[in-house]
């Protein structure tokens, strides 16, 4: 069941409130008249919605307990107000306000704006919850996510990132890409490509897996794997880059195909015949002397 919190200072209002409310179906955990009493409620209760009046009497007013409840727990709040001048408005506003009910309050407008306010957070909620799930896959990623928006500047910096390239997220954020990752002479390239995609949407390299050179702090420069994913959005066009270090898997081949070429020339110029066989008796390879006994 819905619970809410009152805070209200006056007492006739708090209880025609109360008896209101748990006639609509909600429960009444408390109601107090002090905005310090509403922080310690808020905390003890964890209401599903506060009914806050913007006037309160004391130290503290009901705008000021209203931001910390949804700053510190992130609770719905709705303000009670009568007639108020425009700067409390502008106060009130600034503190992300799920409603308001005007005094003398009417019972169907009160319920309209509660349900619409609970709506509301659980929708914000599931969006925080989403965008708190994406952080921590970004962060905890074994590939190197950046991201940057429509001009090169860079975004956002994971913690792999860091530890890729050397640089901290702070030292980064609102630098441009090119200046801190992109070899010298991939420059140019990168912002011809940059201006094509703003005029055209598209580019070559985009959703696309391919090797190139990065940089790194301290000037060297070393072989990722890199896949470049465009984001539309109301806010503009942005893109992220997934970067994965390939130098040792590149020695490896690199190593693998020497001894393979190694083992190639040794076979080829060896004066005798020559054969291997696996373990079962079947043949692998054999030299142009072995073919020809």
């Amino acid at each position: 069941m819905t619970r809410i919190l009152i805070v209200e200072d006056q007492g006739i209002v708090a209880r025609d409130l109360k008896l209101c409310l748990e006639g609509l179906g909600f429960t009444v955990p408390a109601l107090t008249a002090s905005a310090e009493e509403a922080l310690e409620l808020a905390r003890a209760h964890r209401p599903d919605l506060v009914l806050m009046d913007i006037r309160l009497k004391g130290e503290m007013d009901g705008i000021e307990a209203a931001g910390r409840i949804r700053e510190d727990l992130h609770l719905p709040v709705v303000y009670l107000t009568a007639q108020v001048d425009r700067s409390t408005i502008e106060r009130a506003k600034a503190t992300g306000p799920f409603g308001y009910v005007l005094k003398p309050f009417d019972q169907r407008e009160l319920h309209t704006t509660i349900e619409m306010a609970l709506a509301t957070h659980r929708l914000e909620s599931e969006l925080r919850e989403s965008r708190e799930r994406t952080r921590l896959i970004i962060e905890n990623a074994l590939d190197a996510v950046v991201s940057a928006d429509a001009d090169g500047a860079i975004t956002d910096w994971n913690a792999q990132a860091e530890k890729m390239f050397g640089w901290t997220r702070d030292e980064v954020l609102g630098r441009p890409l090119e200046e801190v990752i992109v070899p010298e002479r991939y420059r140019e390239p990168f912002r011809h490509g940059l201006e094509h995609y703003r005029l055209t949407g598209q580019g070559a390299v985009l959703n696309k897996r391919f090797e190139i050179a990065a940089l790194r702090r301290g000037g060297e420069e070393f072989p990722v794997e890199l896949s470049v994913t465009p984001v539309r959005s109301a806010n503009g066009d942005s893109f992220s880059a997934f970067l994965r270090d390939i130098t040792e898997s590149r020695r490896a081949r690199e190593a693998l195909l020497a001894s393979e070429q190694k083992y190639r020339t040794l076979v080829e110029t060896t004066a005798t015949g020559f054969v291997v066989l696996d373990a079962e008796g079947n043949l692998i390879d054999a030299n142009s002397e072995y073919v020809r006994l």
